[in-house]
């Protein structure tokens, strides 16, 4: 699919009537998971410059959300940190569902450094979901990438792919050997 659009750009806020409610306070840090809302949508683009975000675009009514959402939480509070969750509610904030084009529910963009990266539209299964998870991890941690691989290499090993697990072991060994050579 086509990347999506850029993020929204909500009227800028100022003195008290900012999402902080004091002149000139840093707000407060959000957490893994957020409900967006029209007060904290520019702290939550703003933070994607320093946290890769997905935007979980639902509705109440939306049966497949409701599926597919506690999957998207779990992948989030996985990464410990690494990443955030911000929930949309389409019918709450239609406007901000209007700015990111959403014409169908769940909608699932990730967004990084205030741009997106890429999205996908309905359900998708549990493979799919960590390969989007982990793409959008790595664009700011890239040292991610020697976790995911170990990572795998244990839930091979747990499931008792023995042969697997040895190989990824094996490469990485002969990765690090390498680079150590190098430098």
């Amino acid at each position: 699919p086509p990347p999506p659009p850029p993020p929204p750009s909500p009227p800028p806020q100022s003195g008290a009537d900012a999402a902080t409610g004091a002149e000139g306070a840093a707000p407060p840090p959000l957490p893994a998971v957020v409900q967006v809302t029209m007060a904290n949508v520019q702290q939550v683009f703003a933070d994607t410059h320093t946290t890769p975000t997905i935007l979980y675009c639902t509705a109440s009514w939306c049966e497949p959300c409701k599926t597919l959402l506690p999957k998207v939480e779990q992948a989030v509070k996985a990464k410990r940190g690494a990443l955030r969750l911000a929930v949309i509610d389409v019918d709450a904030v239609p406007q901000l569902a209007q700015q990111l084009r959403v014409q169908s529910v769940p909608t699932v963009i990730g967004v990084h450094a205030g741009r997106p990266i890429d999205q996908f539209v309905g359900q998708v299964n549990d493979a799919q979901l960590q390969r989007f998870v982990k793409a959008l991890v790595r664009l700011a941690r890239p040292d991610q990438a020697l976790d995911d691989v170990l990572d795998d290499a244990d839930a091979a090993l747990a499931a008792g792919n023995i042969d697997d697990a040895e190989r990824v072991y094996r490469e990485l060994n002969e990765a690090a050997a390498a680079a150590e050579q190098r430098g």
